[in-house]
């Protein structure tokens, strides 16, 4: 690794143009990824904070079935998946308490197959659909955005890439081999993907994290989270072991002959 130090020393003195591009290109990709995925998380908050009521969380159910009794209800509603609690209201009328209400629909469908008749407050149903619906929205307009930054992070590494077939030609022509190439131009990308990462959590967490919880109510604003920002540094370094191996065959063909048009 110090070898590799050395030579990243001695590319940057006389060819390379410094990893300042590098740095500030990964910062602004992992900034927009971490702030999408973060803002994507408090507006499902914001967008669920008003069906987590009991009422959202309740349904009643009405047996048709004159040969079951209540003991037999009351077992089959529990072992439905989403339902967290039921009790008997009156003659033939059950109470069904939800998990959550993401659970509702799934729940209503499946004890209508099942030939119970569910009491549906047709508002509140359809403000929850509507609910899912934008829910839904936001998470593929959040993947869309994190897809395109990767994308275009890909393609600008493998940019950079192709922009050092001075360099390569330089290391082939010092005896390097295209695998220690390779490793050489990795090193460069990871120590502008760590500074990039880390001046990033930092402008996220203590500049756009204050501004988010400034315009939404105590407890639905989201939490910095640690494992969040690892995901996205895993998912670059992906990126990075993409670009070179792209390119690994042009690195290895590039002629020490290039030196000379120069």
């Amino acid at each position: 690794m110090i070898h590799f130090l050395k030579i990243y020393i001695l590319k940057t003195k006389f060819l390379g143009k410094g990893i300042l591009p590098l740095m500030l290109f990964f910062f602004i990709s992992f900034s927009i990824a971490l702030c999408a995925l973060t803002i994507s998380q408090s507006a499902t908050k914001v967008i669920s904070q008003d069906f987590e009521s009991e009422e959202a969380l309740s349904l009643t159910v009405d047996n048709p079935f004159a040969q079951k009794t209540e003991a037999e209800c009351l077992r089959e509603f529990l072992q439905l998946e989403g339902i967290e609690k039921a009790a008997l209201l009156d003659g033939k009328r059950y109470s069904v308490k939800i998990i959550d209400y993401k659970h509702r629909n799934e729940v209503i469908t499946t004890l209508s197959q099942k030939g119970y008749k569910v009491l549906i407050n047709n508002q509140l149903q359809m403000d929850i659909d509507t609910t899912e619906s934008l829910s839904s929205m936001m998470k593929a307009i959040t993947v869309a955005v994190v897809v395109i930054v990767f994308i275009i992070l890909l393609l600008f590494l493998i940019k950079s890439i192709n922009e050092q077939i001075n360099e390569i030609a330089l290391f082939k022509a010092l005896g390097y081999q295209g695998f220690q190439i390779s490793m050489l131009v990795s090193v460069e990308f990871f120590i502008a993907l760590i500074t990039g990462a880390i001046l990033s959590a930092l402008f996220c967490g203590f500049a756009v994290l204050p501004i988010i919880k400034s315009t939404v109510s105590e407890g639905l604003a989201p939490t910095f989270e640690i494992s969040l920002c690892f995901e996205i540094f895993a998912a670059f370094i992906l990126l990075i072991v993409l670009a070179i191996f792209s390119q690994i065959k042009r690195i290895n063909k590039v002629p020490v002959s290039l030196l000379l048009k120069e």
